[in-house]
């Protein structure tokens, strides 16, 4: 039996990939033995979170205000080898671009339940992302999208290692 909490958790860390959950759901059954719960220790104890959930994380401290914690924790994914700081930025970016897209539809009136639907994203990141565009203006939103988006672009034009850029772009937006 999968609880509930856990079930929730582990479609955070794994996202909709039906081949990782089942592989993973296969994986926490010999965990926990025959006929034991699946509970939120025993995802933990097993499943590492995919990128694109440390992404976010690292993001949700940073629009907090907590830069230590977010740059700390930031700093220690782009050093693992598991990790491609492209692949990261392009998150980042995503994860941006979601943010301006609620500022814009804000700007034009639009409540906030039409927004979230319009975003089209899972419900609990379109009400962070409406959180979060109201923290800043267009402006700090479009500069921000912009920055990310050129990591890959000073990558390949030899001007900055991405793992640089970054923590750079990161350091200078949040």
């Amino acid at each position: 039996p999968l609880d509930s909490a856990a079930a929730r958790l582990l479609v955070q860390y794994l996202g909709a990939d039906l081949g990782a959950l089942e592989n993973t759901l296969l994986m926490l059954g010999a965990y926990v033995g025959y006929g034991n719960p699946v509970t939120n220790k025993a995802v933990e104890a097993c499943v590492n979170p995919s990128s694109e959930y440390k992404v976010f994380s690292i993001m949700d401290q940073l629009w907090a205000g907590n830069k230590r914690a977010g740059m700390a924790e930031l700093t220690g994914l782009v050093k693992n080898p598991a990790e491609s700081a492209l692949g990261l930025a392009t998150l980042f970016e995503r994860n941006i671009r979601v943010v301006v897209n609620a500022k814009q539809m804000l700007l034009c009136g639009k409540p906030e339940a039409q927004v979230a639907g319009a975003l089209g994203v899972a419900p609990f990141i379109a009400k962070k992302a409406i959180r979060n565009a109201k923290k800043r203006s267009l402006g700090e939103l479009d500069a921000a999208l912009t920055a990310f988006a050129s990591i890959e672009w000073q990558q390949k034009q030899g001007l900055a290692k991405a793992e640089d850029a970054l923590i750079l772009t990161c350091y200078e937006n949040f």
